[in-house]
């Protein structure tokens, strides 16, 4: 079927990870899915036994899953990996530059990743809405603002003519029913600071195909 995707998902497991799931496997589009967790029993069996989900259990730091993963046949990564609150050091980054090497001699063509405000983009401006946040954030949960930060700077030092790359920033998300989504940049005005979980799922669909965002890291709200 024309737009049918096979995606490697990271983050599968969490609340949004789960609803980008479900989304994907009921698209007209018939996408298949490589799903990569540690624990893959907190997936509901209409993910886990669907007839186009695989599933590999692993952990951020198993090189030999890992590479069983990027050998699965997928072409676009997307990765709603975040860190815990009882997160330390920087996991998750360790695992993409594991990942990114497999990813391009296994023909990937596409990576969406989650990232956070921590994150500071070329584009961001000053922004009295951001900037105070993220200094206490830095202080109050240095280890999560570490990770949060190495994605961003990871990713957006990689060649996006290898892999296409977007790196998709959030503020809080909620349980809130789908919205249209605004695009921007800190201090552009339209960087709001809550986002649902089912509208970030529908705006991460429509970037797999518009390919608007390739090696930008635009902050999406709404």
């Amino acid at each position: 079927m024309a737009n049918s995707s096979h995606m490697l998902v990271l983050g599968a497991t969490g609340p949004s990870g789960i609803i980008f799931c479900e989304k994907a496997l009921a698209s007209e589009h018939e996408h298949r899915l490589t799903i990569y967790a540690r624990s893959p029993s907190k997936l509901s069996k209409s993910i886990s036994e669907h007839r186009r989900a695989i599933v590999i259990q692993g952990d951020f730091s198993d090189e030999t899953k890992l590479a069983e993963a990027a050998k699965s046949g997928a072409t676009i990564l997307v990765s709603f990996a975040g860190p815990g609150p009882k997160s330390k050091g920087t996991p998750i980054t360790e695992c993409y530059k594991i990942l990114f090497p497999l990813l391009v001699a296994n023909s990937f063509t596409r990576a969406l990743i989650l990232c956070t405000p921590s994150w500071t983009a070329p584009e961001d401006g000053f922004s009295l809405l951001w900037g105070p946040g993220m200094r206490l954030f830095k202080l109050t949960n240095p280890s999560l603002y570490r990770e949060a930060h190495s994605i961003g700077a990871f990713w957006s030092s990689q060649p996006a003519d290898k892999i296409k790359w977007t790196l998709f920033r959030v503020p809080q998300l909620t349980d809130a029913e789908a919205h249209p989504v605004n695009e921007a940049f800190k201090g552009d005005g339209k960087d709001g600071m809550k986002l649902s979980r089912r509208s970030m799922v529908n705006w991460v669909m429509q970037e797999l195909y518009n390919d608007k965002w390739v090696g930008k890291a635009p902050m999406i709200s709404g």
